[in-house]
C-alpha cells in the first residue's frame, strides 16, 4: 500500500513538474523557391529586353541562393523575419527573398493578432493580417524525429494583374504545442515545421528548446493599417507608375 501510494505521489511531481514547465524556443528556417524547369521558357518570352539580359534572369532564378529565416516564441507570442545577413556580393536579384517580402511578422495567440511590420513605398508600415483558417488532415509524415500532419489553406495574393489564390501545405508537429510557424501561418494545433506557399518551400534547420525567457517585442513603428488598405495602395502606386 505504501509503495502504491509513494508511486502515485511520484507520478503527481513529475506531472506537476512538467505544467511548470514553460518553453520558449527558437526555430532556424531554410528558405527556398521551387523552380519549374518547364515553364522557364514561357517565362522568358514574357521578360523585355535583350537575349542576354533574358538568359541571365533565367540563370538566376536557376541558381537562387537560400535565405535564411528565425521564429523566436514563447507560451503566447512569436516574432518571424530574416536572420541578418552581410550584405556583400549581392548583385545578383534574389527572387527568394522577393517572393518572401520584407520585415516581421509578429503573432500573439491571446489578442490574436498577427501583425506585418515592414517598408513599402518609403514608408514603415504596421499591416493587420486576418487569421488563417487551416483545412486538416490525417496524412503525416516524419521531419527530423517529430510526426508531422498535413494542414492546407488558401492564400490571395493581389497583383497588378489582379486577384489569385496560392494553396499553402503546412505540416505541423503537436509534440511541439505551440501554435506558431513562418510569416502570418499559424494557428494550427502544433509548431509548423515545414511550409509550402507556391513557389516557396520553408523547412526547420534548426530546432532550439529553451526554459528561460525569450523577448519578443510587439512592432511599434508605423503606420497601422489594414491588409485591405494595404492592397488598395499597392493598387494606386502601381497605377502612378503606369501613367
Amino acid at each position: 500500500m505504501k509503495i502504491l501510494i509513494i508511486y502515485a505521489y511520484f507520478l503527481l511531481s513529475i506531472n506537476s513538474y512538467s505544467q511548470k514547465q514553460i518553453y520558449t524556443g527558437e526555430i532556424n528556417y531554410e528558405v527556398n523557391m521551387l523552380v519549374n524547369e518547364s515553364k522557364l521558357d514561357s517565362i522568358a518570352k514574357k521578360i523585355k529586353g535583350s537575349e542576354n539580359m533574358k538568359k541571365m534572369i533565367i540563370s538566376n532564378m536557376k541558381n537562387q541562393k537560400s535565405i535564411n529565416f528565425k521564429l523566436k516564441f514563447s507560451k503566447n507570442e512569436s516574432i518571424f523575419e530574416e536572420e541578418k545577413r552581410l550584405k556583400i556580393n549581392e548583385k545578383k536579384i534574389n527572387f527568394t527573398r522577393i517572393m518572401m517580402g520584407n520585415g516581421s511578422y509578429y503573432t500573439n495567440k491571446k489578442t490574436k493578432e498577427t501583425l506585418n511590420q515592414k517598408e513599402a513605398y518609403g514608408q514603415l508600415f504596421i499591416v493587420d493580417v486576418s487569421q488563417v483558417e487551416w483545412e486538416l488532415t490525417q496524412e503525416r509524415k516524419k521531419i527530423d524525429s517529430y510526426v508531422c500532419y498535413k494542414a492546407t489553406t488558401f492564400k490571395e495574393v493581389e497583383n497588378s494583374k489582379g486577384k489569385n489564390k496560392v494553396e499553402v501545405i503546412a505540416w505541423y508537429t503537436t509534440e511541439l504545442p505551440y501554435n506558431f510557424g513562418p510569416n502570418e501561418f499559424n494557428g494550427l494545433p502544433g509548431l509548423i515545421l515545414e511550409l509550402q506557399e507556391g513557389n516557396l518551400i520553408i523547412k526547420a534547420s534548426k530546432i532550439n528548446l529553451m526554459n528561460k525567457n525569450v523577448e519578443i517585442k510587439k512592432p511599434s513603428k508605423g503606420k497601422k493599417i489594414t491588409l485591405e488598405e494595404f492592397n488598395i495602395l499597392s493598387k494606386k502606386m502601381y497605377e502612378n507608375r503606369k501613367n
